[in-house]
């Protein structure tokens, strides 16, 4: 008698309990949204061959999902400080309705860039930020003090989005939330007196 055969992975995966979460983690919340996403990255992973395939899988559908509502968010903004005080909005925004994005991002660039082939594979999905803080900028002539370089404030701005990620991975919502609202202070320049400002 013929043993039975694995479903083929080419068609479409049906929905299976996974036996374990593959990312190697529990998931970081408990909303409808997140237990939805664990069960189909569980479904995925029973036809992926490897967690190299369903690496992959996963940040791309992550970038794809974050930076397209970062581009709406900003599409009809106007002054740079705004703009990414948009970028920032949407970022709590997505962290609120689902904790466990912002602890996949801050975790993806580190298995990045320790392995070569996911480096060579995700090269242009892993400088998306800094295309799209570039493209918010090169938006917005004359709004940089003098001796300010585009590259350093790109850089900077990259820190910053990485940094709140990190937070957010290990920190309740209302600190990300509470976080950001002080950056967006700092951006605009309402955190500090005029006495404080550094001259």
């Amino acid at each position: 008698m013929a043993s039975p055969q694995r479903p083929p992975r080419a068609r479409g995966p049906k929905v299976v309990k996974p036996r374990s979460n593959p990312l190697g983690r529990p998931p970081a919340g408990d909303s409808a949204e997140t237990r939805a996403r664990i069960l189909r990255v569980g479904a995925l992973y029973y036809y992926f061959p490897t967690k190299h395939d369903l690496f992959l899988m996963v940040y791309r559908d992550v970038h794809e999902t974050v930076m397209r509502q970062f581009e709406a968010a900003t599409a009809n903004v106007h002054g740079l400080a705004n703009k990414i005080a948009a970028v920032m909005d949407v970022a709590v925004s997505l962290h609120g309705r689902d904790p466990s994005l912002a602890a996949f991002i801050s975790v993806a660039p580190s298995e990045i860039q320790r392995n070569d082939s996911l480096s060579a594979e995700l090269r242009k999905e892993s400088r998306a930020m800094h295309r799209l803080f570039e493209r918010m900028i090169a938006s917005s002539p004359g709004e940089l003090a003098p001796g300010t370089q585009h590259d350093e404030l790109v850089a900077m701005l990259v820190a910053v989005m990485a940094g709140f990620s990190q937070l957010g991975a290990t920190s309740s919502t209302k600190t990300h939330r509470i976080a950001v609202e002080g950056f967006k202070k700092l951006l605009q320049g309402t955190m500090f007196s005029d006495s404080l400002v550094a001259v």
